[in-house]
C-alpha cells in the first residue's frame, strides 16, 4: 500500500511539482502539498519534504513488502470475514507507516534548514 501510495504521489503531483517558480509554494492547492510545519516555508524546503517522504515511502513499502506477503501465508484458504480482518489490520498497520514518516521528514528538515527556510 504504501508503495502504491508513492507511486500515485509521483504521477499525480508531477506535474504541479515541475511546474512551479522557486518561490510559488502560496500557488499550490492544500491538497497538493506536504502541508506539516516547515514544508511549507519555502519552495526549496517543499521539494525538499516531498523528495525526503518519497525515498522514506519507497523503502518503507519495500520492507513491508515482505512480512505483509509473509502474514498471509497461514490464512490461505481461510473464509472471506478470516480475509477481510486480516487485510484491515495489515492495512491499518501500513498507514501508521505512512503516517509516521512525518516525524523523521519534519526532523530531516529542521536539520538541513534554518527557521526562515535557508539551507544551513
Amino acid at each position: 500500500m504504501v508503495l502504491v501510495v508513492y507511486f500515485d504521489m509521483r504521477l499525480y503531483y508531477s506535474s504541479d511539482y515541475d511546474n512551479c517558480g522557486q518561490n510559488d509554494v502560496e500557488t499550490l492547492s492544500k491538497e497538493d502539498q506536504w502541508s506539516c510545519g516547515m514544508s511549507m516555508i519555502n519552495m526549496d524546503t517543499w521539494r525538499f519534504a516531498h523528495d525526503h517522504a518519497g525515498k522514506l515511502w519507497w523503502k518503507v513499502g519495500i520492507g513491508l513488502l515482505g512480512p505483509t506477503m509473509l502474514i498471509h501465508i497461514p490464512f490461505y484458504g481461510a473464509s472471506d470475514d478470516t480475509m477481510g480482518i486480516l487485510s484491515i489490520i495489515i492495512i491499518v498497520i501500513q498507514l501508521v507507516f505512512l503516517i509516521g514518516s512525518i516525524f523523521p521528514t519534519e526532523k530531516s528538515l529542521k536539520n538541513n534548514f534554518n527557521e526562515d527556510g535557508t539551507k544551513r
